[in-house]
């Protein structure tokens, strides 16, 4: 018996309660739930017994925690700006003082939103509240308290400063900050336990632990809330049964056990019965009531002598208290009615809960069920993890990688069961690696090898004490079932041909040990083995044949000897018949492959280590161990171009090209392996460049040659004829040919010479990093992409940490910079693969330092610590090109994303056909993927960038001149003040930001740099370098006897011209921008090259003089020259002058009466002494005349026929526009903006036909213009206008209009029907719209918006009027986005708000307040749905914040959310208007991918509603609550249109005061919807049809 109530929980254990090694001091109930609830978990995860107060048990006087500081080795002492608040804190800590000045307790303080010195001063609130404390305080205490403040924070701890602890910091930093805890705690225990080795309490926790810290509880939290919610969610006051059901080894006793420890304290009555199964077996039934009456009455060895009426003689004493009874592991209705009896016992408000693992045991017998869910692979993982690694060596194993991929699949064999889990870990407990393989072997691989004794363990307890439950029909029915697993049910039980089939499948299903899913009858794998092992010599006392054979050697055994062996079931598998003598010819052909490679290679070079793979690393297995990680998509494309069926029987040869490192020898050797059993002939030769440095050209074709032939030493005469004496043999035969890595054109052509020897049909691939080599060969060319953000995470966390994402992505520290890294190399393979392996198992530090010398290159020149990978990467292909390429490239670097005419003109050298050249050298960089243009811009990878600099800095040549290009602040300074090494110059480009003090320099210090091309002196950080210094002095002048510059570029120029020596014959580029200049320079020099000039805010520069022969000039910027009063005649000689940029020249009143035959833009903006304009060139594309103070326009602006762009905003003295105006018809903008006097718009008379964008706002134009092409008009802050006229409905093609602040508009008439956009905020005098608003049909735009906010003069109709054109926007909305290509599309496609308090009425769920529940029918067709219109209410309180509105949607325990920007309905621009009155916000969404995925988490055989609900919050543009509030909320759903329309009822009941629950109707129909399964017929739940009268309308009209 003794036994017997071993297994009540009411027993203390005998163990010994581990002695506490950490005390934490804390105060504050935010700190208890956040970060020490963190910290706790975390010490207890790496194996420390830590103490907070709430381990304690209740009812312990509180004098017991100073005890348990005494008991514990060190002291977390937490201060934080309550601290001072709690006597009981103070009291600990004086404890905790005591203890660490008799060296028997190590503190570590933390301070958590508190300085240090603010501790130990007493300042601030921290202080006040000390001083507080200690009124009632004697001054003994008091004195003690302070000391304690004072000592303890002088001890080493850690800051949490209130700047730091954000939202984002309680992620990232509060967690790392925890992991540095801890690991300093670990390193204290270490510390103590070498110093006390005796000590046991200051040890590291032996493996033997109690069994509380030992058990897993991962998983248990979401499954006790899920259960806690059915038991006493709502019912507090009734009674409830519950049944925790589910397979064994699911965790049900886990849970209830859980379940008890959580809620027992709220029962004066309460028992725990486990293993009941067990209790009976061994003791009987009758020993179960004393058990349970023992647990529950005071008194005890209770008298139950007749099991049925055990409880009579107790019951009015058991009727006195409610009780929490749980019993576990219920297997028989026998047991639950000894234990339950007849239930007249149980009080009113009791819960009982009965664990089993049959189903049956407890229908019409329980309130509800809770069937225990399989872990989730997260939690499954971390369960396994906790028993197959010791705590103290978990981390170790993850950082090691080893185990990773197994421990994925041990999960995934077991399906989440935690038991079975449990068993594996602790059976692999310890092991090496080579164990776990063999062992996932045998669980998985149970086709090829009968399960044996390696796997019993764990099958036997999972399932052989449900299996020994059986009887023996069930058992025959369930290894039966074993042999037509997952085959239909129907079909099953036929086959097993027995009256009571159907009662033993449904049994099996009752008990878990089957399911029937989809049809099919399936079973887990852990009992699909153990059925197939039990099998085999499963017997039965009727003497019937019981035998199931499986394994091949057993069948073929039997069939050998015929033995008369009575079997039922005898399973032949072809494959599994034939495994054996296959796996033994795939041992011969392997091995005699192998031989025959080492032959080829050997013959193939003298060293084939150094010919075939010169840059793999010697260490890992390569082949196990390389990333192929983005192969199979890069694969699969470039199978398509070389082997689709409609290639079959063509010859096709294919060009893999791509950047250096991209992963091209890898794609096509992956490729090899997979086409090469297809052909009977085939060759891969690999680094192809390599071997011909190695070994010259000759043994390229003999390579060829003996792999496809087969032939040793094949005859070769000449190389172009290499192929000849074998052609006849070779176009018997498709053959395979990848050659890898082709540097030139001669390596093509000696080994495919004149391809006539190629059978058709066959297959030839060439990879190579210079495309160019593939021109007028290849049938296509696959350029290989540069690997996805995922893919190249992957990729590098596969180097990095051994394949470990979940570690990886797990440690805070590593996470940002594993993505900085893949964000740097942009994805290229090689680059992430020789960081990853440098990266590998190095700390942060070295992390952090290796991304800084990588990306902050400008601040420092790179060094050796990033040249390997550079030089891996990129070295060999820059080796290989010409000097003048390499010259072109490093230059370049230079002038990195930069405008690639711009740059191919800095760089044309001296001579007619240098330009010719320059641009070659460029195409063969393009073609080299060194380099590549992209919108027009010059683009490099930054690994290139880098090298390029680092080589930059020390390149030279045989021809003498300079090469170096310097970039470093520091070298240059050296430089340019010693004169040291100035004649090898050919680039400075210094950065002024760098550069942290003013330095003087000699006036000589250019003087030797006669080789210089490129002088750039700039910020990075601030184009106008705000610093008033000019950091760069000379004071003795400067001479810059300079001939070769192509590109000069000086921020704040310090002189007030350029010196005189300067030659600017080569000059492409001047750029002086904020200089001193006054002038350009004396006299007109040679600068026939120059072609940009930028002088903008030269504020001292008064005449354009100097330039006279500068004829070449294309682009002139001179904005911000506020003393530049006039420009120079002559600058009719700029033939090829096209941009001309004159903002904010406030000194220049007229421009000279010149023709500049080439202008197209032409910028005056902002010259506000500029009076009259006059047309100084034909060809004009874009004039701006903003600002200026122009009242008319000439005439002659009719001949500007490419006039495209005309801006006038501002203009306050302009009154009218000339009539020739309309004569430009290329014109497609027109700015009038804030010309205040313009009355009238120009007759147009039908041109001006082109016109799109129209903007009038600001002026006094009564009239609108008809100029039916436009697309977007405003006529914003206009008090002319009174009423819209009735043809703004024929201007087709309006996408926007702007009327916002009209204040005398009253009426809009009907819109267009193509509008989009319509803004009428802040018209306080509007009272009426058309109805239709607008005649709305279909359309492919997306986006859509109407504005009526503070429209307070809406009359009741418009208002309704604008609630129904939103209820037909909203299913045009949802029809354009099925027709449109994709794209981004926003989270609300569609708002409009308008003054109002209430919801209009086809809203069919609505609440009060913020939060709208409802309740969707079973089985509503969910796939229909296409979008939800939400609806609020809004009081915004003279509110002018802008907001955005998240709206979460909660389904099914999940939830997901959108942001609906509203603050683009009350604002404008930088305006914000104040709103006032309520408003109604309507938003359309059609992202409802996340919203369906929640509802179709409900289970679909369960015939029951879904609980739903949705729940708006408002937030201002801060990230701070608004001061707003939701008043009421409501959405309806759109649905997919039917064929057949029929509008359903609309239920206008609430349910309480703030919801409104969506319920089923009498017929089990949603209210909402139609009767069944089946969604709305309507497009909306409540369908009107507005929307098909609206379409009459527009016909009739």
């Amino acid at each position: 018996m003794a036994n017997c109530s071993s297994s009540s929980s009411r027993a203390k254990s005998d163990e010994e309660t581990p002695r506490q090694q950490v005390f934490i001091n804390f105060r504050g109930v935010e700190l208890r739930y956040n970060f020490v609830s963190h910290l706790d978990k975390c010490l207890k995860r790496n194996g420390i017994n830590s103490f907070i107060d709430t381990d304690e048990e209740m009812g312990q006087r509180l004098d017991v925690l100073l005890t348990r500081i005494e008991g514990s080795k060190i002291a977390l002492a937490i201060f934080s700006p309550k601290y001072t608040e709690s006597n009981w804190c103070l009291k600990e800590l004086v404890k905790i003082n005591e203890r660490m000045e008799q060296s028997k307790l190590v503190v570590i303080p933390i301070f958590y939103k508190v300085e240090p010195v603010t501790v130990k001063e007493l300042k601030g609130e921290f202080g006040d509240k000390f001083r507080e404390l200690v009124k009632s305080i004697d001054k003994k205490t008091k004195k003690k308290w302070k000391e304690a403040l004072k000592s303890v924070p002088l001890s080493m701890g850690f800051v949490l400063t209130e700047k730091r602890v954000t939202w984002s910091f309680v992620h990232s930093d509060e967690d790392e900050t925890i992991v540095r805890i801890v690991k300093e705690v670990k390193r204290v225990l270490s510390r103590l336990a070498r110093a006390f080795p005796n000590a046991r309490e200051c040890s590291r926790p032996s493996l033997q632990r109690d069994k509380k810290s030992h058990e897993s509880s991962w998983g248990i939290e979401h499954r006790l809330e899920q259960l806690e919610e059915k038991l006493c969610f709502g019912f507090e006051e009734s009674t409830r049964t519950i049944g925790v059901v589910g397979m064994p080894g699911i965790g049900k006793t886990t849970l209830t056990r859980k379940l008890y420890e959580q809620l027992n304290n709220g029962f004066l009555s309460h028992v725990l019965i486990e293993d009941i199964h067990e209790i009976s077996k061994e003791c009987g039934l009758s020993y179960l009531p004393k058990i349970l009456l023992d647990g529950l009455l005071i008194d005890k060895n209770p008298n139950a002598e007749a099991v049925q009426a055990a409880h009579e003689a107790y019951k009015e004493k058991l009727l006195e208290t409610k009780v929490f009874v749980v019993l576990d592991n219920v297997s028989s209705k026998e047991q639950i009615n000894a234990l339950l009896g007849k239930r007249d016992w149980i009080k009113r408000g009791s819960k009982i809960v009965i664990a089993t693992s049959d189903k049956s045991l407890i229908q019409n017998l329980v309130d509800d069920t809770f069937e225990v869910p399989r872990l989730s692979d997260r939690d499954a993982l971390q369960h396994f993890i906790h028993y197959a690694f010791d705590h103290q060596a978990e981390d170790d194993a993850l950082e090691r990688g080893k185990f990773s991929k197994l421990s994925n699949d041990f999960v995934h064999y077991t399906k989440g069961n935690p038991l079975a889990l449990k068993i594996l870990g602790a059976e692999l407990l310890g092991k090496d690696k080579t164990h776990w393989e063999s062992k996932l072997a045998a669980l998985t691989q149970h086709h090829k090898s009968p399960p044996g004794q390696s796997t019993s363990k764990m099958l036997h307890n999972l399932w052989k004490g449900s299996y020994d439950g059986l009887r023996q029909h069930q058992k025959d029915t369930l290894l039966d079932v074993a042999c037509f697993k997952s085959l239909e049910d129907n079909y099953v039980t036929s086959l097993l041909d027995s009256d009571g089939a159907n009662n033993e499948i449904d049994a099996l299903v009752n008990k878990f040990m089957i399911n029937i899913y989809a049809g099919k009858v399936e079973m887990h794998d852990t009992l699909y083995i153990l059925s197939k092992e039990l099998g085999r010599e499963a017997t039965a006392t009727d003497g019937k044949g019981r035998h199931r054979l499986w394994h091949h050697h057993a069948i073929t055994t039997l069939l050998e000897k015929n033995k008369k062996l009575s079997f039922r079931h005898m399973i032949v598998s072809r494959f599994s018949f034939a495994r054996s003598d296959e796996d033994e010819l795939i041992k011969r052909v392997v091995k005699e492959v192998k031989k025959v490679l080492m032959k080829t290679l050997a013959h193939a070079s003298p060293n084939p280590q150094k010919c075939i793979a010169p840059s793999s690393p010697p260490q890992r297995n390569q082949k196990s161990h390389e990333s192929s990680w983005g192969i199979e998509q890069r694969l699969k494309q470039l199978e398509e171009k070389l082997s689709h069926p409609r290639y079959k029987e063509t010859t096709r040869i294919i060009g893999v090209v791509g950047m250096p490192g991209i992963g091209k020898t890898t794609l096509v050797t992956k490729l090899y392996e997979k086409l090469k059993n297809e052909f009977v002939r085939h060759v891969f030769i690999k680094d192809i460049h390599n071997i011909s440095e190695g070994y010259g050209l000759n043994d390229l074709p003999t390579i060829l040659l003996e792999d496809l032939l087969k032939v040793k030493n094949p005859i070769i005469g000449t190389l172009p004829a290499a192929h000849a004496a074998y052609k006849d043999q070779l176009l018997k035969t498709k053959v395979l040919v990848v050659l890898d890595n082709v540097s030139n054109k001669e390596q093509i052509d000696v080994l495919l010479g004149e391809r006539d020897w190629i059978a058709k049909g066959s297959k030839i691939v060439i990879s190579t990093t210079d495309i160019s080599l593939t021109h007028n060969l290849v049938s296509d060319i696959y350029e290989v992409p540069p690997l996805s953000d995922r893919d190249a995470l992957q990729h590098f966390i596969h180097y990095a940490f051994d394949d470990q994402e979940d570690i990886a992505l797990g440690l805070g520290i590593f996470s940002k910079l594993l993505k900085d890294f893949v964000h740097y190399t942009k994805g290229n393979p090689l680059a992430l693969r020789i960081l990853g392996r440098e990266l590998s198992g190095k700390d942060e530090t070295i992390w952090e330092s290796k991304l800084a010398a990588l990306t902050q290159h400008h601040n420092s020149p790179p060094g050796k610590n990033a040249s390997m990978m550079l030089q891996r990467v990129w070295k060999g292909t820059y080796d290989g090109l010409s000097q003048n390429q390499k010259d072109t490239l490093l230059d370049i670097a230079c002038f990195r994303s930069l405008d690639e005419n711009y740059v191919a003109s800095l760089l044309d050298a001296h001579g007619p056909c240098s330009s010719d050249a320059r641009n070659v050298d460029i195409a063969d960089l393009v073609n080299k993927f060194m380099i590549n243009i992209s919108s027009g811009k010059v683009e490099m990878h930054d690994t290139l960038y880098m090298l390029s600099k680092e080589l930059g800095q020390d390149a030279s040549a045989l021809d003498g001149k300079g090469r170096r290009r310097l970039w470093h602040h520091h070298t240059i300074i050296d430089v340019i003040d010693k004169n040291k090494g100035a004649s090898k110059l050919r680039s400075i480009l210094l950065d002024l930001s760098e550069v942290k003090r003013k330095t003087s320099f000699q006036s000589q210090a250019f003087a030797g740099m006669s080789d210089l091309r490129y002088l750039k002196i700039y910020s990075s950080k601030c184009p106008q370098e705000c610093d008033r210094d000019n950091k760069l002095n000379f004071p003795d002048g400067l001479q810059l006897p300079l001939s070769e510059v192509r590109c000069l570029h000086w921020l704040k120029f310090p002189l007030k011209e350029v010196p005189e020596d300067f030659n600017p014959e080569n000059l492409v580029d001047l750029k002086l921008p904020y200089s001193e200049i006054e002038r350009v320079w004396e006299d007109n020099k040679d600068a026939s090259k120059l072609r940009w000039v930028d002088l903008n805010h030269s504020r001292k520069l008064s005449i354009l003089s100097g330039l006279g022969k500068a004829q070449s000039i294309e682009y002139l910027n001179l904005e911000g020259c506020t003393a530049l009063t006039r420009l120079h005649e002559n600058m009719e000689d700029m033939k090829c002058l096209v941009f001309l940029n004159l903002r904010g020249c406030t000194s220049l009143k007229s421009l000279p009466l010149i023709k500049l035959i080439s202008l197209k833009t032409l910028i005056l903006s902002g010259c506000s002494k500029f009076k009259a304009f006059h047309v100084i060139s034909d060809k004009l594309e874009a004039l701006y005349l903003d600002g200026t103070k122009v009242n008319e326009l000439p005439v002659e602006i009719g001949v500007l026929q490419r006039l495209v762009l005309l801006n006038m905003k501002d203009c306050k003295k302009l009154k009218k526009l000339p009539c020739s105006l309309r004569d430009l018809e290329a014109l497609e903008q027109l700015i009038l903006s804030g010309c205040s006097k313009l009355k009238e718009f120009l007759e147009t008379g039908g041109h001006m036909s082109s016109l799109q964008i129209l903007l009038l706002d600001g002026t006094a134009i009564k009239d609108i213009p008809d100029i039916f092409s436009v697309r977007r008009l405003c006529l914003s802050w206009n008090v002319k206008i009174s009423r819209l006229p009735d043809l703004i409905s024929r201007f087709l093609r309006l996408q926007s209009l702007d009327l916002k602040h009209c204040k005398n508009l009253t009426h809009v008439p009907q819109l267009p029907p193509n509008l989009q956009c319509l803004d009428v905020r802040g018209c306080s005098s509007l009272k009426t719209i058309a109805k239709p608003l607008v005649c709305s049909v279909p359309t492919g735009q997306i986006h859509s918006k109407f504005i009526f906010t503070n429209c307070n003069e809406l009359e009741k109709t418009a208002k309704e009027e604008i609630a129904a054109y939103a209820e037909r926007k909203c299913q045009l909305v949802s029809s354009a986005l099925k027709r449109c290509n994709g794209g981004c599309v926003p989270d609300i496609v569609f708002d409009t708000s308008f003054p109002g308090c209430e919801m209009p009425s086809w809203f069919c769920h609505e609440a009060i307040g913020s939060l709208v529940e409802f309740e969707l029918p079973p089985h509503w067709d969910h796939n229909r749905l296409s979008g939800i219109v939400l609806c609020v209410v809004v009081s915004f309180k003279n509110c002018q914040d802008h907001a955005d509105m998240t709206v979460k949607f909660t389904g099914e325990g999940s939830c997901t959310s959108i942001t609906w920007k509203v603050g683009s309905l009350i604002e404008q621009d930088n305006e914000v208007d104040t709103v006032e009155s309520d408003h109604v916000l309507i938003g359309y969404t059609t992202n409802c991918l996340n919203f369906r995925k929640l509802l179709q988490c409900h289970d679909p055989r369960k015939c029951a509603p879904t609980k739903a609900s949705l729940e708006f919050s408002v937030t201002t543009g801060t990230g701070g609550e608004a001061s707003f509030e939701v008043l009421r909320s409501g959405f309806s759903f759109v649905f997919e249109p039917e064929e057949i329309k029929v509008p359903p009822p609309r239920s206008e009941q609430f349910k309480g005061k703030t919801k409104n629950n969506g319920t089923l109707d009498s017929n089990g129909s949603f209210k909402d919807q139609p009767k069944g399964h089946e969604s709305p017929k309507g497009h909306f739940e409540s369908c009107t049809g507005s929307c098909t009268t609206c379409e009459a309308h527009c016909h009739g009209h």
